[in-house]
């Protein structure tokens, strides 16, 4: 491969590239695609273009050249610890630490297709379907193999041991001020992680549409509740979509009494659903759907699982699997959980009746 070519005979307008890039990805922005999307989408062009000018390379337009070397480095980067931004609903600036590494072939396609949109939007011709590209990407995805960690269900069974645990202990040697705001800070937080979870896999919900749930989008009805979505993953026109959640027979089990039980301890009238809680046990703002995948690993530890198999998407893919192992009607499954895609949709299900009528089974 031969070397990319320099900005200006080696000098490289770093704000100027940057500033017509800002205008370009603001244009992609606004295309009809999940805020979450969108997110990754910046993110990972903010990581392509960064590598590229910290080489003297072009970003925008790319050739197929630097693109090709960029999923080379991200397949082989070593593992460390970076620091990642990002903006709070109520516009406050966070950076967390996390650790990254080798990118997985699903994260490597990923970053492509957020490239070439960028190209796209910007009116140049698309570098990563070049065949240099492609080949490349091919011998990335023999390498490291093409299947992707799927995160494991969260059945009824699983769900049921995990709310039974008792809260955790406080140690002893907190005064008398500090235990008070410690415990009510606890308490909250059991209430709402129990709601969290308990609507997240009766609703079939991604964590996304977890924490964007408002108090406004909540109906009430005699046999359950409503919740109103304005948008979601596979509906990004804004045409509403309501999901149904019915009381349960187990009041221990019933998402809307578990609903009902954090909203009067929080005192939430309005505004978002779920809320942050800080150490001394104040309601702050908004969740982020990050928040769902770390409480559902909690619960599957609790339940005494590996933490590390379990992810927020276990609550929705836990009730389709529980559904469809009761026999449920799949098209009643699927205007529930809001699936678009049939095949997607039966991947859950074959996995949650795979060994149902197995031809081996009771032959020994």
């Amino acid at each position: 491969m031969r070397d990319g070519e320099l900005v200006l005979a080696g000098v490289v307008d770093v704000a100027a590239i940057r500033d017509r890039e800002n205008a370009r990805l603001r244009e992609l922005a606004q295309k009809a695609v999940a805020a979450n999307t969108r997110r990754a989408y910046v993110a990972d062009w903010d990581s392509f273009s960064s590598w590229a000018l910290g080489r003297g390379l072009v970003p925008l337009p790319a050739d197929a050249d630097t693109v090709a070397r960029y999923i080379v480095w991200l397949s082989d980067r070593p593992a460390a610890l970076v620091d990642v931004g990002y903006t709070r609903a109520d516009g406050r600036r966070v950076v967390r630490s996390r650790r990254e590494g080798p990118a997985k072939p699903a994260t490597v396609a990923r970053h492509l297709v957020s490239i070439g949109k960028a190209h796209r939007a910007a009116g140049f011709s698309d570098p990563t379907r070049d065949v240099e590209v492609q080949l490349v990407a091919k011998g990335l995805r023999n390498e490291r193999g093409v299947r992707p960690t799927k995160k494991r269900a969260l059945l009824r069974d699983t769900l049921v041991a995990a709310l039974a645990a008792d809260a955790p202990l406080l140690p002893e040697t907190l005064g008398p001020k500090d235990r008070a705001n410690r415990e009510r800070a606890a308490t909250l937080a059991v209430a709402r992680d129990r709601a969290i979870v308990l609507l997240g896999w009766s609703g079939a919900f991604r964590r996304s549409e977890i924490a964007a749930i408002d108090l406004a989008h909540v109906g009430r009805e005699a046999a359950g509740i409503d919740i109103v979505l304005p948008s979601s993953k596979t509906n990004q026109e804004g045409e509403h979509e309501t999901v149904l959640i019915p009381y349960a027979d187990n009041e221990t089990l019933c998402p809307i009494r578990a609903l009902d039980a954090w909203l009067e301890l929080a005192g939430i009238a309005e505004g978002a659903l779920f809320r942050r809680i800080d150490r001394h046990g104040r309601v702050l703002g908004r969740i982020q759907p990050t928040v769902v995948a770390t409480i559902t690993k909690a619960f599957a530890q609790t339940a005494k699982l590996d933490p590390k198999l379990f992810g927020a998407h276990s609550l929705r893919s836990g009730w389709i699997s529980t559904a469809a192992d009761a026999g449920r009607e799949e098209a009643d499954m699927m205007g529930h959980s809001r699936h678009r895609s049939l095949t997607v949709f039966r991947g859950y299900v074959q996995a949650a009746t795979k060994w149902r009528g197995h031809p081996g089974v009771g032959l020994l």
